[in-house]
């Protein structure tokens, strides 16, 4: 409880340091000129982004038990409604169990996986980008570190992600490990979604920002959209309140006004709200999806997926 308080009083004041900044007539002026074409073609993004995210949390538990497409799409749908109230997308862990997966480690280590993947996927784009921009100070530097680095990761993945499993087993332990076991056999598909769907995610937080009248470069784009995402999914508040304001001031401040930004972050609420919202419905079909049979054999060890 102690620590409730506390994360709620440190988001809290960032949000109050945010927005003490903001000039309210200024806002007033941002509001009544916002695009809306732009705002219109984000909500638009949000429908490709949940049959993506089903895609790959299909391509996920397929795996470790016989599921449909339909029934991973309403899993997500359920998870977005369950993070309207839990922080840092806790809401998640739910998904596995909604597809019908049995084994309490599975189903707590799937979520952390897919999380992984969003995770490396960001900071890599992030880290890349970020080299980018030396390239004014540093250019030969920024070309080597921004164009090797990927690619010399990509190729370490594809050559030694096997060894990298068993390591994996050995590290997390033989049910975490086995687990996971089937992900990173099919770990080049659930890359590809994971890359589709947060490049829809980035285009879609672009389309905020035209939307409130700034328009980042690409650059500053491609560095500050993934460092955005993960500050939102730090466990401050749910939604990421705080956080995020935190980054917008910090690395969109010289191509935005604060009033911009402003508009931004209460946009960015929408990726919350709406998914949850429509993803409510979801929740009650769960009791309608017929359960696995007992003694469901999870393929754990065969490296399906």
């Amino acid at each position: 409880m102690t620590r409730t308080i506390v994360r709620w009083g440190v988001a809290a004041g960032l949000l109050v340091w945010f927005w003490h900044h903001v000039d309210w007539p200024a806002l007033a002026d941002v509001v009544a000129s916002s695009r809306h074409a732009w705002f219109l073609v984000a909500l638009a993004l949000f429908v490709p982004q949940w049959l993506i995210a089903a895609a790959r949390w299909h391509a996920i538990v397929a795996g470790y038990v016989d599921t449909s497409y339909r029934r991973a799409l309403d899993s997500v749908m359920a998870a977005n409604a369950a993070n309207l109230l839990l922080p840092a997308k806790l809401g998640d862990l739910i998904k596995a169990a909604y597809c019908g997966v049995r084994s309490g480690a599975t189903a707590v280590s799937l979520p952390i996986a897919e999380r992984l993947f969003d995770v490396g996927l960001l900071g890599a784009v992030a880290a890349a980008a970020a080299c980018w921009r030396l390239a004014d100070h540093a250019p030969v530097l920024a070309a080597v570190a921004g164009s090797a680095g990927p690619i010399a990761a990509a190729v370490c993945w594809l050559r030694w992600r096997r060894p990298l499993a068993e390591q994996l087993v050995r590290v997390a332990g033989p049910k975490a490990g086995q687990a996971l076991r089937p992900v990173i056999d099919g770990s080049s598909r659930v890359l590809l979604w994971t890359t589709a769907l947060w490049t829809l995610h980035g285009v879609q937080v672009w389309c905020f920002f035209r939307a409130a009248g700034a328009a980042p470069g690409l650059a500053e784009s491609l560095t500050g959209i993934p460092l955005l995402f993960l500050a939102a999914a730090v466990p401050l508040a749910p939604w990421g309140l705080g956080s995020r304001e935190v980054v917008l001031a910090l690395l969109f401040g010289r191509t935005a006004t604060q009033e911009q930004l402003a508009i931004v972050a209460v946009m960015f609420l929408l990726r919350y709200l709406v998914p949850g919202l429509v993803g409510i419905p979801a929740i009650g079909r769960y009791q309608g999806w017929p359960r696995p049979a007992r003694g469901w054999p999870e393929r754990l060890a065969h490296g399906a997926g």
